[in-house]
């Protein structure tokens, strides 16, 4: 009931099914995705560490997504009301300050897009497999734990509860120095060592 009127005043419908995008109007798009997935981790993944920083906050709100140690693709759309609104609000905080704050035109298909976008990372990462990999044209291991979130660092979290944070990108977890690295179950593991 909240978002409906937001959504209505923020993002307009054309009174006539839109032309497809032009060139122009992709290159626009391209860089209001990339800050998009910027700020929508961001945003994620500093709720997420709450959720786990916080024993009451986790028992709250996130608890329920952890029912299962080894997750599956539906999981990923387990949770509660709150964690579902807190998620939804980090999705939708770029789309809204772009069309709200900036007075900027957000055609509705761009936020479909990153609807979509989001709903099909969450499953991948959750589904046990490593779809990307054959994506990608340099070394895998590069991409598991450094830069990109993928499933076997998703698996991680699920496995230990504690670290692995980061939603699309596992170099907030190395920022935030919440990374599980490989043979341990524990950020905090490292942090007692030295």
């Amino acid at each position: 009931m909240v978002a409906a009127p937001l959504l209505s005043s923020a993002f307009p419908s054309p009174s006539v099914l839109p032309s497809p995008p032009s060139l122009p109007m992709l290159g626009g798009f391209s860089t209001f995705f990339l800050i998009w997935l910027i700020t929508n981790d961001v945003l994620f993944t500093s709720a997420h560490a709450l959720y786990h920083e916080i024993p009451w906050l986790y028992k709250f709100a996130h608890k329920e997504h952890h029912t299962w140690k080894a997750p599956h693709v539906w999981m990923s759309h387990a949770m509660t009301i709150t964690e579902m609104n807190i998620n939804g609000l980090a999705v939708m905080a770029w789309p809204l300050f772009h069309s709200l704050w900036l007075g900027r035109t957000t055609p509705l298909w761009s936020v479909w897009v990153v609807q979509l976008v989001s709903q099909l990372i969450g499953c991948i990462e959750h589904s046990g497999y490593d779809w990307f990999y054959p994506l990608v044209i340099v070394d895998p291991s590069w991409f598991n734990g450094y830069l990109f979130s993928t499933t076997r660092h998703h698996d991680d979290h699920h496995k230990h509860f504690q670290g692995n944070y980061g939603g699309y990108f596992a170099c907030w977890d190395w920022i935030l120095g919440t990374n599980i690295e490989e043979g341990q179950s524990s950020y905090k593991n490292r942090k007692k060592k030295k």
